[in-house]
């Protein structure tokens, strides 16, 4: 869905094209978890960047109140637990409300 609202940076209309059907990812070269990463966007490897994200966020957009974080909606329940772990404990202490 995110694909072609221009969403997921580095795709082309191949790529989009296979990422609306099952299957042919790989041969499309549609971008995987590691690719996305790369860029900087989370990691459990690296919790701390989530948090200069969250704070590049909440300066550019002064009165934030929210923030929306989720997981993919195919991901195993217990990779979803985990990944919310490691933000309840490395990214939400720094932004206990004043």
């Amino acid at each position: 869905m995110f694909a072609p609202l221009g969403f997921v940076p580095g795709v082309n209309a191949a790529q989009i094209d296979a990422i609306a059907h099952r299957g042919g990812w790989d041969e499309a070269g549609v971008p995987n978890l590691e690719h996305f990463m790369n860029l900087g966007r989370g990691s459990p490897a690296r919790p701390r960047n989530w948090s200069r994200i969250s704070r590049e966020l909440e300066s550019r957009y002064p009165g934030m109140e929210h923030i929306n974080i989720s997981t993919p909606l195919t991901a195993p329940e217990s990779v979803m637990l985990e990944q919310l772990g490691w933000v309840a404990e490395a990214v939400m202490p720094k932004f206990k409300q004043k």
